[in-house]
């Protein structure tokens, strides 16, 4: 998925009232890969830094060697009691 998709999706999932506040979770995958977007450069092209009104988190993981998938879990973890 490029930037432009993942950025379309982000601003539609903050346009809708529903999801109004809840924690949100940005994974940056496949960071294994020759060419991949830093922690900083996907934060930057995906505007995190602007969003407002809510727990906004970003992860770099990489599936394959198990990079930041513990810290992924415990996030998910934490924040799933948010909803209850």
């Amino acid at each position: 998925m490029t930037i432009y998709l993942s950025l379309n999706e982000l601003h539609d999932l903050l346009s809708k009232p529903s999801l109004s506040g809840i924690p949100m979770l940005i994974l940056g995958n496949k960071i294994d890969k020759p060419g991949a977007l830093s922690k900083q450069d996907l934060t930057e092209q995906m505007g995190l830094k602007c969003i407002n009104g809510r727990d906004v988190c970003c992860f770099m993981i990489s599936c394959k060697n198990s990079i930041n998938i513990d810290t992924v879990i415990d996030w998910l973890v934490k924040h799933s009691k948010w909803m209850n």
